[in-house]
């Protein structure tokens, strides 16, 4: 079999031809893991995936996009062995390039999470997983350790909904992720780079207001990444200590439900 058949065959994703620079996730599947609807899930947002059902289609796979994988994921149930030879296996081949890790499943209990966390797993979709969390924690896996390394503060996922106050009035705007010194907005109606906003937000704890500045914007018709909604990114300015208290409890608290 040609080796374009047989990559088709392994549910290689068919977009990579006009994709070929953008980083790629693995999906490891086994029977009754039914990792596949993850799969299915993935391409509806926009990741570049591919997937595969043993051994040997992963191996096939890996090897195929190996200059653009960036993440590998995993069944919860994988068997210890098997998850130690294709992460050593890994690690053996591309050092400088070392995929990121990602369990999802059932979150099992703290001695299989301990092994899993000392194999270098640290990310988690626990299931119930909504599409959020799914595309918050791959788009984290995504990127490289030194993107993760040079930040200033964790991120995490939430379901909150800014109210944002913007050329004299106040829109609503979902807090895709959020850190003690920023946040990603999804919103249609978009505000250029250096556009001053003010914020509030209800924490669970309480409501909080701070001013901001965008960074950046992932714009339709000009997607910057095609895995992101599209929304703006935003710097907060000059936090009150209060402020940055609850908001430093509130990341703390959504960090642990994704835990390894």
């Amino acid at each position: 079999m040609r080796r374009g058949s047989r990559l088709r065959e392994l549910r290689l994703d068919p977009s990579y031809a006009s994709r070929d620079s953008e980083p790629v996730a693995l999906i490891y599947d086994t029977e009754g893991a039914a990792l596949g609807r993850l799969h299915e899930r993935l391409h509806r947002l926009e990741f570049s995936v591919a997937y595969a059902r043993d051994p040997s289609a992963f191996e096939e796979l890996r090897e195929a996009v190996r200059d653009r994988l960036r993440a590998v994921l995993v069944p919860a149930t994988l068997p210890k062995d098997e998850l130690c030879r294709i992460v050593e296996r890994a690690a053996h081949d591309a050092p400088e390039r070392t995929p990121r890790w990602v369990v999802a499943g059932s979150r099992p209990g703290e001695r299989v999470r301990a092994r899993l966390r000392g194999l270098g797993v640290h990310l988690a979709l626990w299931e119930p997983c909504d599409d959020t969390t799914l595309r918050f924690i791959v788009n984290e896996a995504l990127c490289l350790h030194r993107e993760v390394e040079a930040r200033r503060a964790q991120r995490v996922c939430t379901p909150l909904i800014a109210r944002v106050h913007s050329n004299g009035r106040w829109l609503d705007a979902p807090v895709y992720n959020l850190s003690v010194h920023g946040a990603f907005l999804e919103a249609q109606h978009l505000r250029p780079r250096g556009a001053r906003l003010d914020l509030e937000i209800e924490l669970p704890a309480r409501r909080v207001r701070v001013a901001a500045s965008v960074v950046r914007t992932n714009a339709p018709g000009n997607l910057k990444r095609r895995s992101l909604p599209v929304g703006m990114g935003v710097r907060f300015q000059a936090v009150d200590p209060a402020v940055e208290r609850a908001l430093a409890a509130y990341v703390e608290e959504r960090a642990a439900r994704s835990a390894v």
